[in-house]
């Protein structure tokens, strides 16, 4: 298990807007993660935070050195840590995506090119801005253009560099 305590210092550097619009972390949340940290190792589960770093960024240092990984999140983020034999299980909708899932949508190169969606989508839930006039179908198609060379409207490329700005650099 890995936990968020306090912001995440390296992306609020970046923009200071990141999670501007969240109300603080409420007691039921802090009360519930004391009592996961006590009886999460009776069950051999590993429990782990480091304040100023976000849980997300924890699970993907620790799944990039874990082949198989069974991930369980219903943060969009989560799609970045997939690889071959890894799945993400969303306990929400009860759904899970596999690294095929995000070949079939993004390609070949699909973690790369969903951050580079995510940087033109941006991210509401974290409050990043993304491209006004981009909507989510417009924002894979110019990602999977951009990273497999493809070629992109003027339009599109022109209401891309008007409207970049550095929440979305935040997703890259």
């Amino acid at each position: 298990a890995v936990w968020d305590e306090g912001g995440c210092e390296y992306r609020t550097s970046i923009y200071g807007g990141y999670k501007s619009e969240r109300s603080s972390m409420d007691d039921c949340y802090g009360e519930a993660r004391s009592y996961l940290n006590e009886i999460l190792p009776e069950f051999k589960v590993a429990s782990i935070l480091m304040h100023g770093v976000e849980g997300d960024d924890i699970g993907y240092m620790l799944s990039r050195g874990i082949n198989n990984s069974y991930l369980v999140s219903d943060d969009r983020d989560w799609m970045s840590m997939l690889k071959p034999g890894s799945i993400l299980f969303r306990p929400t909708s009860k759904s899970s995506i596999t690294w095929k899932d995000m070949v079939e949508g993004f390609g070949d190169n699909p973690i790369e090119t969903y951050a580079l969606y995510k940087s033109l989508r941006g991210d509401q839930s974290d409050s990043i801005p993304g491209i006004n006039g981009i909507g989510e179908v417009k924002a894979k198609y110019i990602a999977r253009a951009i990273m497999y060379g493809f070629n992109i409207p003027n339009s599109e490329m022109k209401l891309i560099y008007d409207n970049w700005d550095d929440g979305c650099k935040v997703c890259v």
